[in-house]
């Protein structure tokens, strides 16, 4: 991390480096981000029902970096044409996309499926089985900005992937390592959470989805997942959600 943030610094005093925030639609996955992996439509949603249950950071999208398109280049629109084809994502417009992010490319993609109110299951964020923003705006009102005028990027130019395109892969991985130390929460934590959501259902008459409760919860910061059957179990059976 250290490596990356000298080099950022060196790339600010060239010239080569400057900040701005860009509407969620511009912005897909660099094909060097992850390995050339991108993103999965998975990690996209159950990323954004984790930030609309512990609420919407704008210090923790600090880190948000991105590369611009080379002119004339459409390998990134494709590369993100490819990730969004036939899933619950937003498909991907002709020269929409202008950026390719090296980090907080999950949280930029779950910021354009709710400003297109994509199919979802996750009782915090979605009416009637889609994403809704009308709601969120309601909830989380920072949360919505974001959707609305996107995040604030440190931006890379174009030419930096020609004058220096290994320095992509370092900052890259530097970037997206927080995703991987942060704390993980323990089982109390967790049957606290499956309560919240399962609670959010309540306001309109619905039993809680226990099956689309348990994919908003189970990400890769949940060591509990072996027993979240009987989490689940234990408050289906043997507690009454209601709402607080």
């Amino acid at each position: 991390m250290k490596a990356a943030d000298l080099l950022e610094d060196a790339f600010k005093s060239k010239g080569l480096m400057y900040e701005m925030s860009i509407n969620p639609r511009q912005v897909g996955f660099d094909p060097s981000n992850r390995d050339a992996v991108g993103g999965n439509v998975q990690e996209v949603h159950l990323l954004a029902s984790d930030i609309a249950f512990v609420g919407f950071s704008w210090s923790e999208c600090s880190h948000a970096l991105c590369c611009e398109v080379m002119p004339g280049d459409d390998s990134v629109e494709r590369f993100n044409s490819m990730i969004s084809h036939g899933v619950d994502l937003v498909p991907v417009l002709a020269n929409s996309i202008m950026f390719g992010s090296l980090s907080c490319g999950h949280t930029n993609y779950g910021l354009r499926a709710l400003a297109a109110g994509v199919p979802s299951a996750c009782p915090l964020l979605s009416e009637d089985g889609k994403m809704s923003l009308s709601k969120l705006e309601k909830m989380d009102p920072d949360y919505a900005k974001a959707v609305k005028n996107g995040l604030n990027w440190r931006v890379l130019r174009s030419s930096v992937r020609v004058l220096y395109p290994d320095t992509l892969s370092v900052l890259q991985g530097a970037r997206n390592v927080s995703g991987h130390v942060q704390r993980k929460i323990n089982e109390v934590q967790g049957l606290q959470q499956l309560h919240s959501l399962a609670a959010a259902a309540q306001p309109r008459g619905l039993e809680p989805d226990w099956q689309a409760i348990q994919r908003a919860l189970l990400t890769n910061r949940a060591p509990f997942a072996h027993s979240i059957d009987g989490m689940v179990a234990f408050l289906a059976t043997q507690t009454r959600v209601t709402c607080p």
